[in-house]
């Protein structure tokens, strides 16, 4: 028994003790003579505190039955959580497999290239169909990304390296840095 039930269970039973007083009050006050106002007012008064320990005893049990509907659905909750971020899990795992198993991107994890504007174009369709319009959903979130920063997210998103995207981005590893930098920052701000 928890200590929050035990808190409940001596309560209601306190709660009774004083129903039971009041019970013997009233019954102890109808032996005397009626027709005294001393009488009637002790007699309501003991009435209405019996009714007032009744009230308290429904709405503690009351209580305690919504605490116990409040923690299953909480359980609930954590149970749907939980199979969401599974699904999520799967999700992702089934897009990279979906990416990778793609000839033109397997070919350029095995051997980078330059790549020219139609490898760009087929590599962003590619991501959008698998990613649920993933280069269209960059543009519209932030539409003042340069074109080379929307590369360097479209060749993060393949897990491209650093020295694969400097291959085929024609550019310094270093520089391949600097434009994640700039594209971390810019995605930052908002």
């Amino acid at each position: 028994m928890t200590a929050r039930q035990l808190s409940a269970l001596t309560a209601t039973t306190l709660l009774l003790s004083s129903c039971s007083r009041a019970r013997s009050v009233v019954d102890a006050l109808a032996a005397i003579p009626t027709g005294t106002l001393v009488v009637t007012v002790l007699a309501a008064l003991a009435l209405q505190l019996l009714a007032l320990a009744v009230i308290i005893l429904l709405y503690r049990r009351t209580l305690l039955r919504l605490e116990s509907r409040v923690r299953a659905l909480d359980s609930e909750i954590q149970a749907k959580d939980s199979e969401i971020r599974e699904s999520e899990q799967d999700r992702e795992e089934l897009r990279s497999v979906l990416m990778d198993r793609d000839p033109f991107v397997a070919g350029l994890h095995a051997k980078p290239r330059y790549l020219q504007d139609a490898d760009w174009e087929r590599l962003e369709d590619l991501l959008d169909q698998v990613c649920d319009g993933y280069c269209a959903r960059l543009r519209e979130r932030w539409p003042e990304m340069t074109q080379a920063e929307l590369r360097t997210a479209v060749l993060l998103r393949y897990r491209f390296s650093g020295q694969q995207m400097a291959t085929m981005m024609g550019i310094s590893p270093a520089s391949v840095t600097k434009a994640k930098q700039r594209l971390k920052a810019r995605m930052g701000k908002e």
